[in-house]
């Protein structure tokens, strides 16, 4: 195993999804992130520690070119703008049924 999948937790308004990545001692140079129509891609690289990955397919589309993160001294604080403002997701990832099922 290359890598190992951070604790996360999420919480959303009618205008965005709140990812929190709880990691700690991270600068903003350890993050890899890409935001797709339908997904997150991010990597973490700790100088204390391996890599660790986490690849969401999710619920419903978001704005990535407006979705931005903070790196902040416990976690990484992602904010991913929906789409579709005032859309609520029952999920944060994609259920077999697709994305917006």
């Amino acid at each position: 195993m290359t890598s190992s999948q951070p604790r996360y937790d999420y919480y959303q308004t009618d205008t965005a999804v709140n990812l929190s990545v709880f990691v700690k001692g991270l600068t903003e140079n350890d993050v890899d992130i890409k935001f797709g129509e339908h997904s997150l891609s991010l990597t973490l690289h700790s100088p204390s520690a391996p890599p660790q990955s986490l690849e969401l397919q999710l619920h419903d589309d978001i704005d990535g070119s407006n979705s931005s993160f903070k790196v902040l001294s416990t976690k990484v604080d992602i904010l991913l703008k929906k789409k579709l403002p005032g859309r609520r997701w029952p999920n944060l990832e994609a259920q077999a049924g697709g994305a917006g099922e």
